[in-house]
Formats: structure tokens, sequence, C-alpha cells
């Protein structure tokens, strides 16, 4: 009979530790969802809602809700790549190529709103037309990659996030100026919320 003490190590107890190892350093090298939606979560939830309020309630002056809102976005997309860089230095070949190719998609794809809005305002549009415009074409240029990442990563919740910032958009074209804008803060910034929570969960289990 062997003694427990002269035996070998167990293949199977080494094959669960590599295992453990393996997705713990697989978890410290994906970006946290919890942080990258926190962030647009908060931004989407405060920008519109004082949007709204300013609109509505005439609670401050609309120019400085957007500066505040504008404000928030771009702390948003800073947080989310710093976040992302630290999280994936080192990754080389097809995932590198993968990421910086979808990053360049979010910036193309608001590059081009916004010189659609310039245009839209010079032509002569109402400010409500261009709130309107503003917030349901900025939920087709969200909700669509965040579609497209989903389907890429095959991510159902980034798909789900992006179908229903697609349904956001459209109700709130569809319900008007300030309306549209209480949707985007409620809906959407709590959707983005949820889902860092959900994130957080996740990561923990």
């Amino acid at each position: 009979m062997t003694d427990d003490a002269t035996r070998g190590p167990d293949p199977a107890a080494m094959l669960a530790v590599a295992e453990e190892q393996q997705a713990r350093a697989l978890r410290l090298l994906e970006p946290d969802g919890a942080v990258i939606y926190g962030a647009w979560g908060v931004a989407w939830l405060v920008g519109p809602g004082l949007m709204w309020l300013s609109r509505a309630h005439d609670v401050l002056p609309i120019g400085v809700a957007g500066a505040v809102f504008a404000a928030l976005l771009l702390g948003a997309g800073a947080v989310t790549a710093v976040h992302v860089g630290r999280r994936t230095q080192g990754v080389q070949g097809v995932s590198q190529q993968t990421g910086a190719l979808h990053g360049w998609s979010w910036f193309l794809g608001f590059a081009t709103l916004t010189a659609i809005m310039a245009a839209t305002a010079r032509a002569g549009a109402s400010d409500d037309l261009l709130a309107l415009l503003w917030t349901a074409l900025s939920c087709l240029v969200v909700g669509v990659l965040y579609m497209a990442a989903g389907a890429l990563w095959r991510d159902l919740v980034q798909y789900s996030i992006g179908v229903w910032i697609l349904v956001i958009g459209a109700a709130g074209a569809l319900a008007g100026v300030p309306t549209n804008q209480l949707l985007m803060s409620l809906a959407g910034g709590g959707v983005f919320l949820g889902a860092a929570a959900l994130s957080r969960l996740r990561r923990r289990a």
C-alpha cells in the first residue's frame, strides 16, 4: 500500500489549479464591464436628465446642461479608453486588431454624426429638431455598434443593450422633445448601470 506522503502530485488537482490560474489571468486581461458600463451609465443618466430638467422645468440654462453632458461623455470615453488600454496592454494579434477597429468605428460613427448635425443646424433646423435628431441618431449609432460588438464577441449582454438603445431612440423620436431626453436618461442610463451591476456579479462568481 502506497503511503500518501510518498504519492506523487494528483494530475487532476494540478490541472484544476492550472485552469484556475488561467481563468484568473484572463479576467485580469479582460476589460471590466462594471467600469465601462458604469461610466457610460452615469453619463447617460445625468447628462440627458439635466437636458430634460432644463427644457421641462427651466432648472438651468440649456447651454450649461449641454456642456455638462458633453463633459460627461468625454469623461466616459476617457475612462473606457484608459481602462481598455491598460487591460489589453501586451495582447497581440487578431484580438488587438479587432479591438482597435471597433474603437475606430465609434470615433468615425460619432464624427460623422457631428458633421451631419452641424450641416443640419447650418441649414436652419430649429432647436427642437436638432435636439430630437441628436438623441435619435446618437441612439442609432450606439445601438448598432453595441449590436455589432455583441455579434462579434458573442456577447448577448452587449447585443441586448444595443437592441434596447435602438428602442429608446425610436420611442424618443416618436415622443418628441423633451420626453426623448427623459427616456434616454432613465431607460438608457438605467440599462448601462444594470449591465454594470450584472458584470460585477459575474466577475465575483
